[in-house]
Formats: structure tokens, sequence, C-alpha cells
């Protein structure tokens, strides 16, 4: 089996991702670089072309090889961030300030490993803030594929909930990297949670999976068949046509990790997870499981 990292940060935000950085300089350092090292060929292979421009599908396709690959990942990585960027600010400004937080990481991994290695390794602090809030777009740009189970009542032996989730990465960087990290709200708004935790990866701020103190727990699961969620516009892929539909959606929006990220950190009921995650820009289809704690109920909204 392999360790899983168990992070608990306190402080605003900006402080909480400095702190994130300091306990975990190598491992966020390390991680950034696999990601356009070890498996950017991979990654760069498993990037579903609908939606993006012809340009950037053209690069994709002919990206054979680690040295096209890199800054071919590098581009759509910013092209994701460009298009999501506004929304995502709009989103989490005033509410979670997961910019402050991504710029906290950085400050408190440069810190850690000194100012000529953070300039050698990693281009200087403000290249690697611009890097990390790139890689926080990746599960946007390969579409998280993921498993989830919500079962209670009668359809468990002892009436209560079961909820389950499996991230579905394979080999990719992320099936190495997990941790759970613990936010504290020490100076918490209105209904907040005293404290959410997500299962995250070094240096991403936006959340695939997690729970917080008030009962709620979230799942997701891909959305592979439209037409079973009512869609039914017909997919030419370059197989032949796709009977099961395409998935609709855009890039022009707030991305679903960092939906989740901010219902997690201030939904203090399901229904106010519903409400975010109804009120948000949509940008791809999936399904996301939110299971209540308290009441033993599970309802599965598709987003």
């Amino acid at each position: 089996t392999q360790p899983l990292p168990v992070l608990h940060l306190k402080g605003t935000a900006a402080q909480r991702g400095e702190a994130a950085g300091v306990l975990m300089a190598e491992t966020i350092a390390t991680f950034a670089d696999k990601v356009f090292d070890d498996y950017v060929v991979a990654l760069v292979q498993s990037v579903d072309l609908h939606g993006l421009p012809d340009w950037l599908a053209t690069l994709i396709k002919q990206a054979v090889g680690k040295k096209v690959a890199v800054p071919v990942l590098t581009d759509a990585l910013k092209w994701v961030s460009q298009k999501q960027d506004g929304h995502v600010h709009d989103a989490h400004d005033k509410s979670t300030q997961i910019f402050d937080e991504i710029a906290g990481i950085a400050k408190g991994v440069c810190d850690t490993l000194g100012a000529d290695a953070c300039q050698s390794r990693l281009g200087g602090q403000q290249a690697f803030t611009d890097r990390i809030k790139i890689v926080n777009y990746l599960p946007e740009l390969i579409r998280m594929s993921c498993s989830m189970v919500g079962a209670t009542k009668t359809a468990t032996t002892h009436g209560s909930l079961v909820q389950l989730r499996s991230l579905d990465f394979g080999a990719v960087p992320f099936s190495n990297y997990g941790m759970m990290v613990v936010h504290h709200q020490e100076a918490k708004e209105g209904e907040r949670p005293d404290a959410f935790a997500m299962v995250s990866f070094p240096g991403f701020v936006g959340a695939v999976t997690g729970l917080n103190s008030a009962g709620l727990v979230q799942s997701e699961k891909v959305s592979y068949n439209a037409r079973s969620a009512g869609y039914n516009q017909t997919c030419i892929k370059p197989g032949g046509v796709d009977i099961y539909g395409c998935v609709p959606g855009t890039y022009d929006g707030e991305g679903v990790p960092f939906v989740i990220r901010r219902f997690l950190e201030t939904a203090p009921t399901k229904a106010a997870a519903e409400d975010i995650i109804h009120d948000a820009k949509r940008t791809w289809h999936v399904y996301l499981g939110l299971g209540d704690s308290t009441t033993q109920e599970f309802d599965v909204v598709g987003y």
C-alpha cells in the first residue's frame, strides 16, 4: 500500500497555501516537473479534442514525442486557463480566495527550497505561481473519468448511507501523488462549515472529491452516455458515429474541480451545495454525488 500524506492547514487562504508549500516543497516541485516530463506524452494523448479550437487540436494530434508534447501541453493548459480564469475569479475571489492560496503555495515552496534553487529549478517564484495555476486546469483539459456509488436505506443491510468514490486516473502522475488536505476555517463567514477536507494532489487547490464538517460528502462520475442524460446530439468521432451521443460542454465556464471546491468550503447543507451547482457557469457534463451524513440521503446531480 502507498501512504497518503494528510495536511492540516489553518489561517487565511494565503497562509494555508504557504503552509502547504513549506510542508510539501520538494513534493510539489517534483510533481510539477513530472506533469511536464515523465507523463507529458500520455497526458497529451488523453485529451479529448471536442471543444478545442482547430489550431490547438491540430497541435495535439501532431504531438509525437516528449520534445513536441511539452510545449503543446503548456499551450493547451494556458488556453484553458484563459477561457476559465475570469469565471473562476468571479466565483472565488470573494469566497475561497484560491488564487491567493496558489500564490502562497509558490511562496512556501520557494522560501523552503531557497532563492537559488527556486530560480534554477522553477524559474523563480512568479513563474512557479503561473505554472501551479495552469496545472490546476489539468483535470478540465483531460476531463475527469471517475466512478461513484451511493447506497442508502433499503439499498443497504443497515439502512445507512454507504458512499464510495474511485479516482480512475490510471498511469498519469496523479496515481502516485494522492494526498488529503484538511482546511480549518478559523475566520469563517456566515454558516460556513468549520472545516473541509479534499482528496488532492501537490499544488492543487481544486477538488476532485471531499467532505466538510457539516456532514456533506461529495463523489463524482464521468458522463459517457450523453443520451441517457437527455442529450441527443449525434457525435462524429474519428472511428465513426458515437452511439452514446456527444457529452455537451464548453471550456468557457467554471471548471468542475473549482465548483466542487466552492461548495465543499462554503455549503453548510446538501441543498446549499445543489444551489451552487445549479448557479455555476457549467463547463463539461459530469454527475456529482452529494451525501448527507446527518439525514443519510444521497442525491446525484447532473452538472
